[in-house]
């Protein structure tokens, strides 16, 4: 008997084991479906938030597209402004030039013409001058002519004056050589 108590004992033994393991098992295939349920749980929560963020990258390349897409519009617009205010001031540039361009010629032509009046006055005063000059000449030689005149005139006249004082004097002397021999004729019937 003790041979089967030790056989009944092993397979007490045995049988509690197995069902101690089975438990086990259990517990740990209740364990491991648990996990494994968790585990599934954490991959889809995994694979949505993947797919959350695949899609939110998506979102961000295309929003990343967008704003690069943004950025060259902006560039090709910041490019067409420069080249618009390159433009601008180009012409600008060129419109003030001509602008200073015809100022000057304006100013030049003011200052030709005022050369011109200057020169046409300095020739009126040059002819002025010379008419002047030759007036002058002319009253010059005229008072020359004149003041000849009036000395052939004052020789004519002191010639004159002398030959007419000589006649007198001849007449005096006439006179008296004839009273001196009408007194003497006087002289001589008395």
């Amino acid at each position: 008997m003790e041979q089967w108590d030790e056989e009944a004992l092993r397979e007490i033994n045995s049988l509690d084991a197995a069902r101690l393991a089975i438990r086990g098992a259990l517990a740990t295939i209740r364990d491991l479906q648990d996990a494994n349920a968790s585990l599934k749980g954490a991959v889809q929560d995994e694979v949505a938030q993947r797919k959350a963020g695949e899609k939110r990258l998506a979102e961000l390349d295309e929003r990343l597209a967008q704003w690069q897409e943004r950025a060259q519009e902006w560039d090709r617009e910041s490019a067409r402004r420069r080249a618009e205010e390159d433009r601008w001031k180009v012409e600008a540039r060129m419109e003030v030039r001509s602008e200073e361009r015809a100022r000057l010629e304006d100013d030049r032509r003011r200052v030709e013409e005022t050369v011109a009046r200057l020169r046409a006055d300095l020739s009126a005063m040059a002819a002025s001058q010379r008419e002047k000059d030759t007036a002058w000449s002319e009253l010059r030689r005229e008072l020359e002519k004149r003041d000849a005149a009036l000395a052939e005139s004052k020789r004519e006249k002191d010639a004159a004056v002398d030959g007419a004082r000589r006649e007198i004097e001849l007449v005096e002397q006439l006179r008296r050589a004839r009273e001196k021999e009408v007194s003497a004729a006087l002289a001589a019937r008395e």
